[in-house]
């Protein structure tokens, strides 16, 4: 699904982009990226349940590990900190 980010009353949103008018400062994300996005946040999901031992793997979610690994390849010590 294609989404439009917009910041409301001083929050971001996420919207579906087939239900909102776009405006100034939206940022669109078409559906290849929000599939992306979905993908990442469901691997981290999962290596956090697998760390304290829940096996748990989303149905139907497209299995991209190994190209991400690929591109994944700066080293630790150089990467944001969350």
């Amino acid at each position: 699904m294609a989404i439009r980010l917009r910041k409301v009353e001083g929050h971001i949103v996420a919207l579906c982009a087939a239900a909102s008018v776009a405006k100034p400062g939206d940022v669109y994300i078409d559906d290849a990226q929000h599939e992306a996005l979905a993908n990442k946040f469901a691997r981290d999901d999962n290596k956090m349940l697998q760390a304290v031992g829940v096996d748990y793997r989303l149905p139907g979610v497209w299995d991209d590990a190994a190209l991400v690994a690929a591109e994944e390849r700066r080293p630790i010590e150089t990467r944001c900190r969350a």
